[in-house]
């Protein structure tokens, strides 16, 4: 088999490859497995039968006497090309011709067209902060793990989502998924989930937490001072550090542009600096257990951010601000969507904006 021969027959294992997802397999199993350029065309043709629209350009009528395979992946001035759509790969049936007819993918139209799509696990996602969250990530290409420790209330979340016309989301690209951050079980569960159905996870996003009363009650009815403690520091803090523990082995499995990130939804309360010098209202002596929780979270989004640095991983925590939400009974003076892009931030920001970092909604760090 000449050299030509060899590529053309490489880039038809990438073709058919492509229609599957994993091009780069198919060029090594043309290889390893010393196939001809006869058997090449056969893998494609039935992708090709499937209707497959893997973005692959039609390179036809390329001189069978060039003798060498062409460098690159780009046109030359005697290629003429022709976009196909279900059966773009019809032409390359017969390699033999005198004029090979030779598929180069084009790996700009590949990746938009098959490149798998990010997978994201929002916890506490079903309202607030974490549904606008979602809606944002699920408009720009994600597929999102919504999740809610009520599944009744993910899939009425979804349901909302879709029908708001101010952004079109893609039903594809939204999933209920049950999980209570606060039960040990149901994160493993969850993760057993995710495993079965997406084998891997590309962002965590830490975002479920609650908001009780800062003291017990004077006449000593409703919960102890230590059982509002515990109740906030079960969910802002254990939930969050647990759930990314269970969450780690599929994190580690992403290898998606992207991937490999964990987020914490913070609070400017968390930063000691600002507890220090704010004003009377906002300063250390208010919202005591909530604040603690999330310096807290921060020092744990510090660890993983050491932690887990070489493996490629980028960790990150986000202050959406005081935003009008049940979590404060909609008191906040900021609309949540503002709130969320700080989550989005987050979890998409190059790793020298937000690695190891508290960020806000314009993606600037904030003082510890």
């Amino acid at each position: 088999m000449s050299n030509y021969d060899q590529g053309a027959a490489q880039d038809a294992g990438y073709a058919a490859g492509a229609a599957e997802g994993d091009y780069n397999q198919a060029g090594q199993d043309v290889r390893q497995g010393e196939q001809s350029i006869e058997n090449a065309p056969a893998d494609v043709g039935r992708d090709a039968e499937r209707g497959v629209d893997n973005g692959v350009r039609d390179v036809e009528d390329v001189p069978s006497d060039i003798g060498v395979r062409p460098t690159g992946w780009g046109p030359s001035p005697t290629t003429r090309f022709r976009l196909l759509y279900s059966d773009r790969l019809k032409p390359i049936y017969n390699l033999k011709q005198p004029t090979i007819r030779y598929i180069k993918p084009c790996f700009s139209s590949l990746i938009g067209h098959i490149a798998p799509k990010p997978i994201v696990l929002i916890t506490g996602a079903n309202q607030g902060l974490g549904y606008y969250a979602a809606q944002q990530m699920a408009s720009t290409g994600h597929h999102i793990l919504l999740g809610s420790r009520d599944l009744t209330k993910a899939h009425k979340a979804i349901d909302e989502l879709l029908a708001d016309d101010s952004v079109k989301v893609p039903k594809e690209n939204l999933e209920a998924i049950q999980i209570d951050v606060t039960s040990d079980s149901s994160i493993r569960e969850a993760a057993a989930t995710v495993e079965a159905k997406h084998g891997r996870l590309d962002i965590l996003m830490n975002n479920a937490g609650i908001a009780l009363p800062q003291s017990a009650a004077a006449d000593g009815t409703g919960p102890s001072l230590r059982e509002l403690y515990q109740k906030h520091y079960d969910t802002n803090l254990f939930g969050a550090a647990v759930t990314t523990d269970a969450f780690l082995p599929l994190l580690r499995k992403s290898t998606v542009q992207g991937g490999k990130r964990i987020s914490f939804t913070s609070s400017g309360l968390s930063s000691i600096e600002w507890a220090l010098t704010l004003g009377e209202n906002m300063n250390g002596a208010n919202y005591g257990i909530y604040r603690s929780t999330k310096t807290a979270m921060n020092m744990v989004m510090v660890h993983y951010a050491c932690l887990l640095e070489k493996e490629g991983f980028v960790v990150s925590a986000s202050d959406p601000g005081y935003c009008g939400t049940n979590l404060n009974k909609y008191n906040g003076h900021r609309d949540p969507r503002q709130g969320a892009k700080a989550l989005v931030l987050a979890a998409v920001e190059p790793k020298e904006k937000c690695h190891a970092k508290v960020i806000d909604d314009e993606g600037k760090a904030e003082p510890w």
